[in-house]
């Protein structure tokens, strides 16, 4: 308990040290004039970007409830949806934008009884979203190599990805989970029987391929639909950004903010935003980019509430079919 709290402490110290650095470095001229966004912004891209982004989190739901099935955990749809919200409202205070996750397996959990395959099926979850962003940036990075500014990135995300191939590779090579079962016999904390379990899961979706399949499809609209929403933004704050530039550096930032070093992404989003926008020279400057920061942020925490509202009445409740 006294280690959580430290880390929580340490990725509370990183955000306030990040943010407080940023401002510094903005100055205060600068940020004297940030008002000026918020009166003259055009709300109703503040609304489109809102429920977009409702409707990427319900996909998401959906995404969810089909992996649980695959280990036969047979939840109705309305609590899987009141619960992805839940999680989705949780995110913007924890570690990370993963955070969330944690909420989830921690209801599954209770009312399941089943946490290896309640993990797998958050493990697989996440792990999809992260690779149709990686999936969304090459296809982007394709597209706007020519551009001198975009070469070293697309470079970075083309080995970034190679990574990624070869690391899921070895994760679903059946020999690789074969290796586990020397590890079977690792008995303090009862750790052998869980490395157990947690293979056995990963193999029941090994034979589903098509679950996965439909999976990642899903992955994929919920990631561009993050996009669009991104995209929305900047007509919201009266900036004028090529839509071409945001499905190639929104998979970016998401992937940055989903590093658990902060609480909910703050100070790893601003930065990212800063330094990819302002990475096309001419294109948005440091303020702007940092308006477009709170601004996803803010619709982000709108979005999120009827997940608080959720939390309130019921909880993290979830009824079996």
């Amino acid at each position: 308990m006294k280690r959580k709290i430290l880390f929580l402490v340490i990725r509370v110290i990183v955000s306030i040290s990040l943010i407080g650095f940023l401002l510094y470095k903005l100055g205060i001229k600068n940020l004297e004039g940030f008002p000026t966004y918020l009166r003259s912004a055009s709300y109703p891209f503040l609304v489109i970007s809102i429920l977009i982004l409702a409707i990427a989190v319900i996909l998401t739901a959906i995404r969810w409830k089909k992996l649980l099935e695959v280990q036969d955990i047979e939840i109705k749809f309305g609590p899987i949806c009141k619960l992805t919200f839940i999680s989705f409202f949780f995110a913007n205070f924890m570690p990370g934008v993963v955070g969330g996750d944690a909420v989830k397996l921690y209801y599954t959990v209770k009312n399941t009884r089943r946490t290896a395959d309640s993990f797998v099926s958050i493990f697989l979850d996440r792990l999809l979203g992260m690779s149709a962003l990686l999936v969304i940036a090459v296809f982007s990075a394709v597209f706007l190599i020519n551009i001198p500014e975009i070469r070293t990135i697309s470079l970075f995300i083309f080995s970034l990805f190679i990574l990624f191939l070869i690391a899921a590779f070895l994760f679903f090579n059946l020999k690789i989970l074969l290796i586990l079962r020397r590890l079977y016999k690792i008995k303090p904390f009862d750790l052998g029987n869980k490395i157990k379990k947690f293979k056995n899961a990963i193999i029941v979706y090994r034979k589903r391929k098509g679950i996965l399949v439909y999976t990642f499809s899903l992955s994929i609209v919920v990631q561009l639909l993050i996009v669009v929403v991104s995209y929305f933004v900047a007509p919201f704050l009266n900036l004028h950004i090529p839509i071409r530039y945001f499905f190639l550096f929104v998979p970016l930032i998401q992937l940055i903010m989903s590093i658990p070093i902060t609480v909910a992404g703050i100070g790893t989003r601003e930065w990212a935003f800063i330094f990819f926008f302002t990475t096309i020279s001419g294109l948005i400057t440091k303020m702007d980019a940092f308006a477009l920061s709170i601004g996803y942020y803010l619709t982000t925490l709108i979005a999120s509430i009827p997940g608080g509202i959720a939390y309130l009445l019921r909880g993290g409740e979830l009824k079996s079919k």
